[in-house]
């Protein structure tokens, strides 16, 4: 019996306590909402105001147990053009009033005026960049370009962030031992900002592979800038090149695909020989060499 008059004791004393009004300072967190497309709110704008209420010690537990949200909408202060919002202390004191308890008398909110500084938003088409670290197994090359689907990607964010981007990486594409064509979809790295927003934020990696063998030609030279009324010879009159192609172009390509000249006029001196220069190639070659790299002549006047 004793036990159960001093609980009831405690709990009357509580209620006494806890229903007398008194001051206080407390602490409440601002949420910007219904920010307009055009803009958004710059991350030096304060997200926590202080004030003092005048309540009772449950409105108080209240507070202390979960912080209080002070939502501001934006659409209703922001005017087209501007980079801040201005919220006069009264008027912030009103609308922190009129988000609490009835009975929450506010006063005294700390700080002037409650600044909302904006940030510009803009749109930005950028290109993707893959990051591939393949290898092949032997005899084995990408035929052809590695194909990214889609190539760009158009960010979204503050104007200051986005004019500093130039291009968005993927994440590391690692392959190895390569023999047959495959594809891969990949992430792009996220932006070092949660301001920056991709319209993508996957691609798809296509790598087309072929089996390459290596192809050497000897190809006609040709000699021009020769002065009228001299008869140059040249020694011999072809030039050797090497290159790796597909298996499957190996017997398409021949020395009437490339084009090699001799240009007199850049003759090395005293000394009788010419530097060949490798004019015209196929596409889809690799590793295209020219082994020959001077040829002899001679001069019949």
């Amino acid at each position: 019996m004793f036990l159960l008059f001093l609980a009831l004791a405690t709990v009357i004393w509580a209620l006494a306590k806890f229903s007398k009004e008194s001051t206080a300072t407390v602490s409440a967190r601002l949420d910007y909402v219904n920010s307009p497309d055009t803009i958004s709110v710059a991350s030096n704008t304060s997200r926590h105001v202080s004030f003092d209420i005048t309540g009772n010690g449950f409105q108080f537990l209240s507070y202390k147990l979960k912080e209080p949200v002070i939502e501001i909408d934006l659409s209703a202060h922001y005017q087209p053009g501007e980079t801040q919002v201005v919220i006069p202390n009264p008027e912030l004191a009103k609308l922190i009033t009129d988000q609490l308890s009835n009975n929450t008398l506010v006063r005294n909110v700390t700080g002037d005026d409650l600044v909302i500084e904006l940030d510009v938003m803009s749109t930005k088409m950028v290109a993707i960049k893959l990051d591939q670290r393949l290898s092949y197994a032997d005899g084995y090359r990408t035929d052809g370009s590695v194909v990214i689907i889609p190539d760009s990607v158009m960010l979204s964010g503050p104007s200051i962030l986005i004019e500093a981007l130039d291009s968005v990486v993927t994440e590391p594409l690692i392959e190895t031992n390569l023999s047959e064509d495959f594809a891969k979809t990949i992430s792009l790295i996220s932006p070092e900002s949660d301001k920056i927003k991709y319209s993508t934020l996957e691609v798809d990696v296509q790598v087309p592979i072929g089996e390459f063998t290596q192809k050497i030609l000897s190809v006609p030279v040709q000699l021009v800038n020769v002065p009228p009324n001299t008869k140059v010879q040249l020694m011999p009159e072809v030039a050797q090149i090497r290159f790796e192609i597909s298996v499957d172009l190996y017997q398409t390509v021949n020395e009437l695909d490339f084009e090699i000249r001799c240009d007199f006029s850049k003759k090395h001196g005293e000394a009788a020989y010419l530097v060949p220069e490798l004019i015209r190639s196929p596409e889809g070659l690799l590793h295209v060499d020219l082994l020959t790299d001077k040829l002899d002549y001679l001069i019949f006047e």
